[in-house]
């Protein structure tokens, strides 16, 4: 395993997620969108110019139950067109196929009264299937940036091992500008939505202050709402403390149906300053409000929490068997920090991620991090799928049991992913619900810093 200087586990890393890309309008009802358009077959494989027979399928999903949303066959020329209906405003896969042969998968933003413009020629040979309209030219837009982004963040990482703090600020803000001003070139389309969100998400830890002030430009109306107020309210915490970061949660409580989601962004906030009187006394102000919803059973997770999963505290006592069927337990991870990680294979959140766990597990010897991910799908061919062939740092185990197993229920697992940092004496470091790798990262680097004297 390659040895890489500690200084490159800052939160240099911050590649995009995508984690707010499946943020869309919540409602019931229908968004109606067009689709045409015309695919052929090069000359040089076909000669005969008869293009019919390709069949243009839009999906709800692709795994799972599957929702057929419009499906349309193109003529000899190649020529078709088809009503597209999905429940609500986002991203879908597009199916292409002939001959009971998937030729591509592609991503299309369904909007409505967005008509939707698609050309391809196949063998496609790299070269891309076009899908003209203003919210697919948003979205695309949006794609493009993280991409550049991440290129240039890895680029600098790898080629540059003594990179500085301001030269990753410079990448940061450089990316949030540029999604920031999606929304005045493509206004209130989903693309830019997204990008909004990313914009001011990931100036958290950066540039607090702008990315407090753009926050509260457009959390009030924006769909992924809770989503930014909980990355912001840690900036607020930074520049004005933990207390004033709770009156910026408390002041988007209007009595909606995001309440509880906030209030438990409360109960948070006064975990992460250890201030566990506080934390059970919102939970039970949740338990007193929403007695009958699964809030009420979050916030008893909360309480349990506080007692006894808070930074500082002992990790509580586990003991599993990884794939390998090697038993895994507290004394067997000691005198090493060591992560442990909660997914189901298929959550896009957590494959998003893969690559970033990897780049960590490549920079540090065993002996220093191991990292245990804990698979809580019961469904064993999901997840002997995502290991086939794959060669991933760390050690893996199944629970065939979920969130039900004792190791799950005793790290109060309620979203996935859910990740522990444990530090070599056996405390817990802090415990990272969702979108939150850069966050273990960050807390990872700053101990092997302090520990080696830098």
């Amino acid at each position: 395993m390659r040895s890489v200087p500690v200084s490159c586990l800052t939160l240099a890393l911050l590649l995009f997620s995508g984690v707010l890309a499946g943020c869309g309008a919540n409602s019931s009802a229908q968004v109606a969108s067009h689709l045409s358009g015309r695919l052929m077959i090069s000359a040089e494989v076909d000669s005969l110019a008869d293009y019919s027979g390709f069949e243009v399928v839009v999906v709800s999903n692709l795994e799972g139950d599957i929702d057929t949303l419009a499906v349309a066959e193109t003529d000899m020329e190649g020529r078709f067109e088809t009503g597209v209906r999905a429940t609500e405003r986002g991203i879908y896969p597009l199916v292409i196929s002939r001959g009971g042969q998937t030729l591509t998968i592609e991503e299309i933003v369904i909007a409505a009264d967005d008509s939707v413009r698609m050309t391809a020629t196949f063998p496609l040979d790299g070269r891309p299937v076009r899908l003209v309209s203003v919210e697919n030219a948003a979205w695309s837009a949006y794609k493009n940036t993280k991409a550049q982004y991440n290129r240039g963040v890895l680029d600098l990482v790898q080629n540059n091992p003594e990179y500085t703090e301001q030269e990753m600020g410079n990448a940061v803000a450089q990316a949030s500008g540029i999604l920031w001003s999606l929304q005045q070139t493509f206004p209130d389309t989903f693309g830019s939505l997204v990008a909004n969100a990313e914009a001011v998400v990931m100036l958290e830890g950066w540039n607090d202050s702008l990315a407090v002030a753009r926050a509260r430009e457009i959390a009030a109306t924006h769909p992924s709402k809770v989503d930014i107020i909980r990355a912001i309210r840690r900036s607020v915490a930074r520049l004005e403390g933990q207390d004033a970061a709770v009156a910026f949660l408390r002041s988007y409580l209007d009595g909606g149906a995001d309440d509880p989601e906030i209030l438990s962004e409360v109960v948070v906030a006064r975990m992460d300053s250890l201030q566990q009187a506080e934390a059970v006394l919102v939970a039970r102000e949740i338990q007193a409000e929403y007695p009958d919803s699964e809030w009420a059973g979050w916030a008893e997770g909360a309480i349990y929490e506080s007692e006894n999963l808070l930074p500082g505290m002992s990790a509580p006592a586990f003991s599993v068997i990884d794939t390998e069927g090697e038993v895994i337990d507290n004394q067997t991870l000691a005198d090493q920090f060591y992560m442990l990680e909660f997914y189901t294979p298929t959550h896009p959140l957590f494959l998003e991620e893969l690559g970033q766990r990897q780049a960590v597990l490549n920079a540090l010897a065993d002996e220093v991090f191991e990292a245990i991910s804990i698979s809580v799908d019961p469904d064993s061919a999901y997840n002997e799928a995502l290991l086939d062939g794959r060669d991933f740092q760390g050690r893996f185990v199944f629970e065939p049991e979920g969130q039900e197993s004792a190791v799950a229920v005793a790290y109060n697992v309620n979203l996935i992913p859910t990740r522990i940092l444990v530090d070599p004496n056996g405390l817990i470091v802090g415990k990272y619900v969702g979108a939150a790798f850069n966050q273990l990262e960050n807390d990872l680097a700053a101990r092997l810093r302090a520990l080696s004297g830098r």
